[in-house]
């Protein structure tokens, strides 16, 4: 699958445009990244979500986990990877959310996260780019 990259500046101009017009902009989520760009990985389906952080199969430590509902402007949810660069997000009322991952110097990697009871936990083995 290809992933999409686009500049953490565009999507905040686009926010920017959107929001002077009215409109509302679900174009992507508006978390910490700690480099510059966000990179979409694509659609997850889950009931809960737990994983690994890593960057050239070496674990990073106190990775930024986030939450945020489709389409509002603040994080719900924001947990703090291990040592070891393990994550669990504590379970979710259904519905549509951005999972976004991302360490000082490395790029936001998100997913559009679609919370259904009944479909397991989902493990990710999250591989960060370096943020330019």
């Amino acid at each position: 699958m290809n992933k999409l990259v686009v500049p953490a500046a565009h999507v905040l101009m686009l926010t920017a445009l959107a929001v002077s017009a009215g409109a509302q902009l679900e174009s992507g989520p508006r978390m910490y990244c700690g480099g510059n760009q966000l990179v979409l990985e694509g659609p997850l389906v889950a009931s809960k979500v737990r994983g690994v952080v890593l960057f050239d199969d070496d674990v990073v430590p106190n990775a930024r986990v986030q939450v945020q509902v489709k389409g509002e402007t603040d994080v719900l949810l924001e947990v703090t990877a291990d040592s070891k660069g393990r994550f669990k997000i504590p379970t979710l009322h259904p519905g549509e959310y951005w999972l976004g991952v991302t360490a000082r110097g490395f790029n936001l990697h998100y997913w559009d996260l679609t919370v259904k009871r009944g479909t397991g936990t989902k493990e990710l083995r999250v591989a960060l780019s370096l943020g330019t």
